[in-house]
């Protein structure tokens, strides 16, 4: 791909993160229901059709954003561990080459109590969800920094310190497309009237609060159920993109768009929909929970409807932001590309995609409710059934492996979802292919050393559950399905 960024100095730039956004639920992607603002912004912008994140859930996802690293290099892939310090983060650069630095955040793995805050000058943080306030049918009210507060906090703060000229970095989080779904009128019923003989059920309400109820088997759901919980999801990307429209409006107000403006949107991971009967992400590393939407728009540095399908990793934001702005970095790690720079815009790790997680192994999950159907608890499960999960993609192909299977599967990329395990009839390729991976493996975590800062199984006497609970994080996490 043959362009070049004009590196005019940005006075603005912000990286929107639409937790759990699907690629393939977006306009500008080929999805039937729309996303005009999203799409507008793509076609005048680039958009990258190949882009996949490094893990199936946040935390994780959001260290490899912020340092460029992969999970194996940072160490950062369970619910008990913090980021520790020692990668340099997109913020403290930034800060450090006089940019002020925003974060508004919606989520709880982007915040102090991870340490994913670090380098910001200003933090917003809001996760307590208000469960006094109900609606008919009954369930809990929107978080309390819910997509409409972030957005309107990050423009007062880029209006009133566009007055000093220092040019600012603001990142987002926006947990609206996040399960639950619930997205406000009219949004919320903008889909459902599609969906036919669809009626709220309790079981219905049950599984859109909590996936783990339908992965669980507690709950089961009609086909048209289903379509409901997929119809209030595309709503609340509805919702987003609706706000999002608002939002670049009003910067025009305090900025000059064509010049000093770049907007980064893009998801943290995927979603499953039901694809393989399931619903929810962390459960494996298949392409719904990984493949990731990307679009970068920045007026007046490229023409308008580029279109990039070269394979592109989340810690390629990293060296790509940077590269936008001009700074001078003596080197960027080996796993963040700068996708504009032309000496390296040819260069190509030769496998993208090695993904790691220490998360919900499925089969594991599954396996263990079998045997013992009274241990359907979100929080045994959580913390006793964890599985390591990897994966890599190379010229079409995806390399499975989860640490409860003997063998690894190989599928077909290119398949919405990977249905077919091909290994027995590609031997050749899966062997190559796990070279590939136990190779990169070894080099991108090769001096790292133990990265991991907070474990409560190594930290005895350190309580990680308490000090949520203290930081008013448990009842966000909770609201979100990470425990009971």
């Amino acid at each position: 791909m043959a362009y070049t960024a004009i590196h005019k100095a940005p006075k603005v730039i912000i990286t929107l993160v639409l937790d759990s956004l699907r690629r393939d639920h977006v306009g500008c992607y080929g999805y039937g229901r729309p996303t005009p603002n999203i799409d507008r912004l793509a076609h005048e912008g680039v958009l990258f059709t190949n882009a996949t994140s490094v893990s199936s859930w946040s935390l994780p996802s959001y260290v490899s954003m912020l340092t460029g690293l992969e999970p194996d290099a940072h160490g950062v892939n369970s619910d008990l561990c913090v980021l520790p310090q020692g990668p340099e983060t997109l913020p403290e650069v930034l800060s450090a080459g006089g940019f002020l630095t925003g974060l508004f955040s919606a989520n709880p793995f982007l915040g102090k109590i991870y340490g994913t805050s670090r380098g910001f000058n200003h933090i917003l943080e809001s996760y307590v969800v208000d469960e006094t306030k109900y609606e008919n049918p009954p369930y809990p009210s929107e978080p309390a920094a819910g997509a409409h507060v972030v957005f309107e906090r990050m423009l007062g703060w880029i209006r009133e310190n566009r007055k000093s000229q220092t040019p600012l970095f603001a990142m987002a989080s926006l947990m609206e497309t996040h399960t639950p779904c619930w997205p406000p009128a009219p949004f919320r019923l903008k889909y459902i009237s599609e969906v036919d003989g669809f009626s709220f059920t309790n079981s219905f309400l049950a599984v859109n609060e909590n996936p783990f109820r339908y992965i669980t088997g507690l709950n089961s759901l009609s086909e048209a159920e289903k379509g409901g919980i997929i119809s209030l999801y595309d709503g609340a990307v509805s919702y987003l993109d609706h706000l999002l429209g608002i939002f670049v409006d009003n910067l025009a107000s305090c900025c000059n768009i064509q010049d000093e403006v770049i907007i980064f949107i893009l998801s943290d991971h995927g979603e499953y929909l039901f694809e393989d009967d399931i619903i929810g992400h962390t459960w494996n590393l298949g392409a719904p929970s990984i493949r990731i939407p990307l679009i970068i728009w920045a007026p007046g540095r490229f023409p308008a409807g580029l279109i990039d399908d070269r394979p592109v990793q989340i810690t390629d934001i990293y060296a790509t932001l940077l590269g936008l702005t001009g700074l001078e970095k003596e080197s960027y790690p080996e796993t963040s590309v700068d996708l504009f720079d032309p000496e390296r815009r040819a260069y190509q790790i030769a496998s993208r995609g090695v993904f790691q997680g220490e998360g919900l192994g499925f089969r594991m999950v599954l396996k263990t409710i079998e045997h013992h159907p009274e241990l359907r608890d979100i929080t045994f499960l959580r913390t006793k059934c964890r599985s390591l999960l990897r994966s890599l993609i190379e010229d079409g192909w995806q390399l499975l492996w989860d640490s409860e299977q003997n063998l690894p599967g190989l599928y077909c990329w290119s398949n919405a979802v990977p249905n077919e395990n091909l290994a027995s009839r590609h031997e050749d390729r899966l062997k190559r292919m796990v070279r590939l991976m136990e190779a990169h493996i070894k080099r991108v975590s090769e001096g790292r050393g133990d990265l991991r800062a907070l474990y409560t199984k190594e930290e005895p006497g350190f309580d990680f559950l308490k000090r949520l609970e203290e930081m008013k994080v448990f009842q966000q996490l909770r609201h979100l399905g990470y425990v009971d």
